[in-house]
């Protein structure tokens, strides 16, 4: 379903669970909520949820694996976090997607438990100024508190390397 406008997100009962600037995103929804998404991000149970899962057609491409799990999460903003695990899992998504769809996400107790993993801190590790400009563009503090804490040394590079307004 094209979402074509901000009213139009709102009145959508699934739609309006995605943040307006995630359901805009090129990166993710591009104004639309594919039909088959909608019966995943329905109230049920985890059990019900990844029972769904095992029936849903797993998506060939990146960025609809990605956004499936953003729509999972959106639509269930109280799973756990096996649960987005496993939905991760069955979908697919790359570690490295996933830290980037939890960035997006920006749910503090799933960053933790990411970052607590020795996988997604070498990730992190390997790309910072990467993770600095996407954490940035999804008001993810938490990433950006992170990155400051292991490279206070390297913050005002990051700063000026995507040209973000720098005051002294």
């Amino acid at each position: 379903m094209k979402i074509e406008t901000e009213a139009q997100r709102l009145t959508h009962p699934q739609a309006r669970l995605i943040p307006s600037s995630i359901m805009k995103s090129s990166d993710f929804f591009r104004n639309e909520l594919p039909d088959n998404l909608i019966p995943l991000m329905k109230p049920q149970t985890e059990e019900q949820l990844l029972a769904a899962l095992q029936g849903f057609k797993k998506p060939h491409s990146w960025h609809e694996i990605l956004r499936s799990w953003l729509a999972i999460a959106f639509g269930h903003p109280n799973l756990s976090k096996e649960t987005l695990g496993a939905a991760a899992r069955h979908l697919g998504l790359s570690d490295k997607a996933l830290l980037e769809a939890s960035i997006a996400l920006n749910r503090q107790d799933y960053l933790e438990f990411l970052l607590s993993q020795e996988n997604f801190m070498r990730l992190v590790e390997r790309g910072p100024n990467d993770f600095f400009k996407m954490a940035s563009a999804h008001n993810c503090l938490q990433i950006l508190h992170y990155l400051e804490s292991k490279y206070p040394d390297k913050l005002q590079e990051m700063i000026k390397k995507d040209k973000f307004l720098h005051l002294n």
